[in-house]
């Protein structure tokens, strides 16, 4: 007696299919979660190179003079008699007469950054930072009132409100604003 056995041997082409459906559904979805990880890696990654170009321009410009020294000393220097031209370049907001805008080793007083900016980043010392070759920087200083910190002013006050953006292909990435008193100076020098 001959008995039949009738065992499947293999896989089946609906079963095939179905097991293929089921691997495709897996990846796709694991693609679909790989992609939000992988952009806000990148944005972290962006923020903290951000983060960077800004402390280091705060630092920069935290640690300039209220005002150029050097144009206070000519003032104390004319014995009482003040010379306009003089006076009034102390309270410009900008470089002086003699600085170079674009150089930032020449800046030696915070209002000397207003308006200045960069793309690429640079040192200090003008060197170029090429590997930030997408990355920007840009600093405005207008004078505020003392009474209300914002509400800017036209004329010397004794108070600057300083505000750096750190941008990057144009988006801004950081951005700080922070004042600057002449009261300030006076208490980290001892007078």
């Amino acid at each position: 007696m001959h008995k039949f056995h009738n065992a499947r041997r293999g896989v089946s082409m609906i079963e095939a299919t179905i097991a293929t459906l089921l691997i495709g559904m897996v990846i796709t979805s694991t693609i679909g979660l790989i992609g939000p990880v992988m952009h806000s890696t990148e944005i972290a990654e962006k923020q903290i190179i951000a983060r960077g170009l800004m402390n280091e321009l705060v630092s920069e410009i935290v640690a300039q003079p209220f005002e150029d020294l050097e144009l206070l000393e000519d003032v104390d220097t004319l014995n009482g008699k003040l010379d306009l031209n003089t006076f009034e370049e102390l309270w410009d907001i900008g470089v002086d007469a003699g600085e170079r805008s674009a150089i930032r080793a020449d800046f030696d007083d915070v209002d000397d950054y207003d308006g200045w900016m960069t793309i690429p980043p640079s040192t200090k010392e003008g060197d170029t930072l090429v590997s930030l070759v997408l990355w920007g920087r840009q600093v405005t200083v207008e004078h505020v009132l003392i009474s209300d910190l914002l509400t800017t002013s036209a004329t010397r006050t004794g108070a600057k409100i300083i505000r750096i953006q750190v941008l990057h292909k144009g988006l801004v990435y950081a951005d700080e604003t922070f004042i600057r008193t002449e009261s300030w100076d006076a208490s980290r020098s001892g007078i």
